[in-house]
């Protein structure tokens, strides 16, 4: 088993962030100007949570649906799996999305990754999940 490289995993981790931050901020946008009343942090927490719903919902879909892979995971070549190779579930999928989504939790597993020196992060652990890079194993 060849597990992802960090800087894979960064990249799919990117990709996926931005394209879950789109409509967040779009909709930051059109507070802000439509509804001039609403404080600024109000709409910035409207954002925030918009963004976690979307990136749970994106994430979760086409990690189930394509049995490990999110958008970003396919441009980076990474795959995430169950620790013995089995079909990825939707409550594993929901589980990593969810967590993965949450900014101070990210945070934590830089840390987590620097002190420990590990392949598994604590989202892979949360989830019981792997990331693999399949350019290598063909999966």
């Amino acid at each position: 088993m060849n597990f992802a490289k960090p800087i894979q995993r960064i990249v799919a981790y990117i990709i996926d962030y931005v394209i879950c931050h789109i409509p967040s901020v779009i909709l930051a946008v059109l507070l802000f100007i439509y509804v001039p009343s609403l404080k600024w942090y109000y709409i910035l927490l409207l954002s925030f949570l918009l963004y976690w719903l979307s990136f749970i919902v994106f994430n979760s879909f086409f990690l189930f649906v394509s049995n490990g892979f999110t958008l970003g995971g396919l441009i980076a070549k990474v795959r995430v799996v169950r620790s013995h190779l089995e079909r990825l579930q939707y409550r594993d999928a929901f589980v990593r999305a969810a967590s993965l989504g949450l900014l101070i939790m990210v945070i934590v597993n830089v840390f987590y990754m620097l002190i420990v020196h590990t392949e598994r992060t604590i989202f892979d652990r949360i989830s019981d999940t792997i990331v693999i890079s399949y350019q290598k194993n063909k999966l």
